[in-house]
C-alpha cells in the first residue's frame, strides 16, 4: 500500500475534509480552489526522496510522527476559529455590508465602519476592531458570550485598592507639630476708646432714660465692628446702666399695672367671699327643694 503525501495541498484536502461545517463556504472555496484547478496527472504526489543513508529508520519514524502531529494542531487551530461574515445593513438609504456583534447580554448590535480586509483575515481583525470598541469578543461561535461595552464594565469588578506595607524602621516618621496657640485677645487702645464714647455720647441718653430707641451694647458694638465688652465697660464706667427706652417703657407699663392689681386684688378677694357664700346657699336650698319633691311624690 502506497503511503499518503504529506505535501502541504495534501494536508490542507486532509483538513478540510475533516473540517466541522461550520466554516465559511468562501474560506473552503478559497483554499480548495489551487488542488481543483490542476489536472489529474498533477494530482498524482511526486516520488518522495528516501531520507539519507546517515539517518536511521528511528528518524523517519520521528520525522512521520512530527508531519502527523502538525497535520492535527493545523485542523484543530482551522475548526477552533471564529468566523465572521458581513450582514446587511441600512446606512444613509442605502443597504451596506458590515460587520456586526450582538450582545449577549442586553441584545445591543454594534457595528464596525467600512473595512478593506477580505472575508480570509475577518477572524483576525473583526475580533480585535471591536475590542479596541470596548467589547469582549467570546470564542463561542454563536457569540452568547460576546459583551458590549456597558455590560463588559458591569461585569468586571472595579479594581482593588493597592495596599502597601510600611516598615516601622525605615518609614520617615513626622515630627509632632504643637498645638497652635489662640491669638490673644485684642486689646482696647486710646483712638477705640475714643471711638466707642463718640457714638455713645450720641445714642445714650442719661442715666435714668439709658439708650435710645433701638440701641444697645449690641447694637453699638456691631455698628463700631468692636467687642460687645468695650462697649459695656465704657458704658458703665462713663454714661450709666445698660437700660434703653424700649426697657423703661415696657417697666413703667409693668409697675402701673402691678399697681392697678394691686388695687383690684382686696375687691377681688371680697367678691370671692361672697361668691362662696352665695354658692353654699344655692347649694342648701336646692338640696331643700329636692327632699319637699321627694316627700310629695310619695304621699301621692
Amino acid at each position: 500500500m502506497d503511503e499518503p503525501c504529506h505535501c502541504l495541498t495534501c494536508r490542507l484536502l486532509a483538513v478540510l475534509a475533516e473540517a466541522p461545517p461550520a466554516m465559511p463556504d468562501d474560506v473552503l472555496e478559497a483554499l480548495a480552489r489551487p488542488w481543483a484547478s490542476r489536472s489529474p496527472r498533477s494530482r498524482t504526489p511526486a516520488p518522495r526522496a528516501s531520507p539519507p543513508s546517515s539517518c536511521g529508520p528511528a528518524t523517519a519514524n520521528a520525522r512521520k510522527s512530527a508531519t502527523r502531529a502538525d497535520c492535527t494542531n493545523l485542523g484543530d487551530t482551522m475548526s477552533n476559529r471564529r468566523s465572521f461574515k458581513e450582514s446587511p445593513v441600512r446606512e444613509d438609504g442605502k443597504t451596506v455590508f458590515r460587520y456586526q456583534l450582538t450582545c449577549g447580554e442586553c441584545g445591543h448590535v454594534g457595528s464596525l465602519s467600512r473595512q478593506n480586509f477580505g472575508p480570509e483575515r475577518a477572524s483576525d481583525l473583526v475580533p480585535r476592531k471591536f475590542e479596541q470598541l470596548g467589547w469582549r469578543v467570546g470564542r463561542a461561535h454563536d457569540g452568547h458570550s460576546d459583551r458590549c461595552p456597558t455590560c463588559r464594565g458591569k461585569a468586571e469588578p472595579a479594581g482593588k485598592p493597592q495596599l502597601r506595607v510600611v516598615d516601622p524602621k525605615t518609614e520617615e516618621t513626622l515630627p509632632a507639630q504643637p498645638a497652635a496657640r489662640g491669638e490673644p485677645p485684642r486689646e482696647m487702645g486710646r483712638d477705640d476708646r475714643r471711638l466707642i464714647f463718640a457714638k455713645l455720647n450720641d445714642v445714650y441718653v442719661d442715666e435714668v432714660a439709658g439708650y435710645a430707641m433701638g440701641w444697645t451694647d449690641g447694637r453699638v458694638a456691631t455698628d463700631l465692628g468692636v467687642p460687645c465688652a468695650w462697649v459695656t465697660a465704657i458704658r458703665a464706667e462713663m454714661f450709666g446702666p445698660g437700660v434703653s427706652a424700649e426697657m423703661t417703657q415696657f417697666l413703667g407699663e409693668a409697675k402701673a399695672l402691678r399697681a392697678e392689681l394691686d388695687q383690684l386684688r382686696p375687691a377681688a378677694e371680697a367678691m370671692a367671699g361672697k361668691v362662696e357664700a352665695l354658692e353654699q346657699r344655692l347649694a342648701a336650698i336646692e338640696g331643700t327643694a329636692h327632699r319637699i319633691q321627694t316627700e310629695l311624690a310619695g304621699a301621692a
